[in-house]
């Protein structure tokens, strides 16, 4: 593999990891995969550590070991909390958790699937 051919596949594997996930009606698009909310089979909040605080991030499984990870700073956030409402596939609501998990007092990540 000649040095252009190293960098070049290091640039797409980074634009590629770097993807962001957008929220389309009820279903998650990342890098090309359109995944139903409803066939979530797990969804699990927590609070990561970043270098200016921390944030409340979701981590969503799918069939087929298929999983997104989605946090305050995406676009889709707000959108895709709604929908998890909207949808009831979360329990508690989405209040709740989220106050859960700022308020510290659950120290493990929460499983919210509800279904």
């Amino acid at each position: 593999m000649s040095l252009v051919d190293w960098i070049n596949k290091r640039i797409i594997a980074r634009i590629r990891r770097d993807a962001k996930p957008v929220l389309v009606g009820d279903e998650i698009i990342l890098k090309n995969a359109r995944l139903a909310l409803k066939d979530a089979t797990d969804i699990v909040a927590y609070e990561a550590d970043i270098y200016v605080g921390s944030i409340i991030c979701l981590l969503l499984s799918f069939p087929g070991g298929k999983s997104v990870n989605v946090n305050q700073e995406d676009e889709c956030w707000n959108d895709l909390v709604a929908a998890l409402d909207r949808l009831g596939l979360t329990q508690p609501k989405s209040p709740e958790w989220i106050l859960q998990v700022l308020s510290g007092t659950q120290k493990a990540p929460i499983s919210l699937i509800s279904h």
